[in-house]
């Protein structure tokens, strides 16, 4: 292969192998080529379907990690005060938004008798209803966003439920992390549910719960500094983002970004991605293979105009660079035919999936009183896109040049004698 892309493409070459693909159409024989163009459009098609949805499923778990619980990066202090440092922060063109805040442990019991576990995250009041992204992620369902009053709280829907309370409920939370607990007669702080937020994202609606910053510090006795929680504009810069804020601080403190507070769930995502990719690429395998033979058989065919070309003056490797053509459009033709076809998918998917779930008697693909998604989130990233096509078009040319591999052995002398 080498050798035919010194030489250079030739004009006729590609005449020649554009006639062989169409000379095989007139004679009924594209079975071969029509399965191998099917194959490539099939392979290119999935990938790009699964790739998307598998986009939009790890984006939006990425984006709602980041922006309801770890921030893209976390700044915790030594003595100094947390308020006037993310006032600070806030201040800076590549920061979105900063706020203080302290996370904590509780057992939350409600109307029913049942204790659960709760995550509770102070927050800052006025901090956090400048957070325009982060309100917009805690759908308020009932009540309004207020943790301005004494002895307030906010809980996820699915918390809510299980507790069976609603706004203007009151309920009891015995708080692990203070340094006082007795397990035998635990001290209970009553709360006040002021509003029933929901996020989508179950094990937050399930188990998170949110307070003041001065809730925390008199109810719960927490004597924990708060830290600062800081989001990006663009949260892929972080690491510029990280020398910018260690300068502005002064070296004060501790700045960690979200690949390193997030790196065991990402890196799963990124495995994940990388043997469904892996998975679904095998179907490649299966068409080379196809092409392989397909060729193959078209040399055995094409014998005597291989001789004739030799005899002209064409060398092994031009002639041999006429089938690897031929696979190239074969590549091209199923790449292209496929990126249309995933892309046509991905766009309509849920539209797809709603037509077929009326067929079969349905309403809507994804009822929100049984599900957490309303619809199937997919994201495509044009590198991915590309590659993909690429791929399809190189496992093409590699099947076309392992069958045009034995061309070199066919001599003008023995056709010619033949004839």
């Amino acid at each position: 292969m080498k050798q035919f892309f010194s030489l250079g493409i030739r004009w006729w070459m590609i005449f020649t192998a554009a006639r062989y693909l169409k000379s095989r159409r007139k004679e009924k024989k594209l079975s071969t080529s029509l399965l191998s163009i099917v194959g490539i459009t099939v392979g290119v098609m999935a990938l790009n379907g699964v790739i998307g949805v598998m986009n939009g499923f790890q984006l939006g778990t990425i984006e709602d990690i980041l922006e309801l619980n770890s921030y893209h990066i976390q700044w915790t202090p030594g003595d100094e005060e947390a308020t006037s440092i993310a006032r600070q922060i806030s201040q800076l063109g590549f920061v979105r938004h900063a706020e203080p805040f302290v996370d904590a442990q509780a057992l939350v019991q409600g109307n029913f008798i049942d204790l659960q576990g709760l995550q509770l995250r102070a927050l800052d009041p006025a901090f956090a209803l400048e957070d325009v992204q982060g309100q917009k992620m805690r759908r308020i369902t009932q009540g309004k966003f207020d943790l301005s009053q004494p002895e307030s709280i906010l809980l996820g829907r699915e918390l809510a439920r299980f507790l069976g309370v609603r706004v203007g409920d009151r309920v009891s939370l015995v708080s692990i992390a203070s340094p006082e607990l007795d397990l035998r007669n635990p001290a209970e702080i009553n709360l006040v549910v002021t509003g029933i937020f929901s996020t989508g994202y179950y094990p937050y609606d399930r188990n998170w719960g949110l307070v003041s910053l001065d809730t925390i510090r008199s109810s719960f006795e927490v004597s924990t500094p708060p830290s600062v929680g800081i989001k990006l504009v663009d949260r892929f810069r972080d690491q510029d983002a990280l020398v910018r804020l260690y300068r502005e601080l002064d070296g004060r403190g501790e700045l960690v970004s979200w690949r390193i507070l997030n790196r065991a769930i990402f890196g799963a995502l990124r495995v994940e991605k990388g043997m469904m990719l892996f998975l679904v690429s095998l179907i490649f395998l299966v068409v080379g293979v196809n092409i392989y033979q397909g060729l193959r058989r078209v040399i055995h065919d094409k014998t005597r105009d291989i001789g004739v070309f030799k005899a002209l003056g064409a060398s092994p490797s031009q002639i041999q660079g006429i089938f690897i053509l031929e696979g190239w459009l074969i590549g091209l033709i199923g790449s292209v035919l496929g990126t249309l076809g995933g892309l046509i998918i991905s766009l309509y998917l849920n539209q797809i999936l709603g037509f077929f779930y009326q067929i079969f008697g349905g309403t809507q693909a994804f009822a929100s009183q049984y599900f957490h998604l309303t619809s199937i989130p997919v994201e495509l990233v044009d590198l991915e896109v590309f590659l993909i096509g690429l791929f399809g078009c190189i496992s093409a040319v590699i099947a076309a040049w392992g069958a045009s591999r034995s061309v070199k052995d066919i001599l003008p002398v023995a056709v010619l004698r033949e004839e």
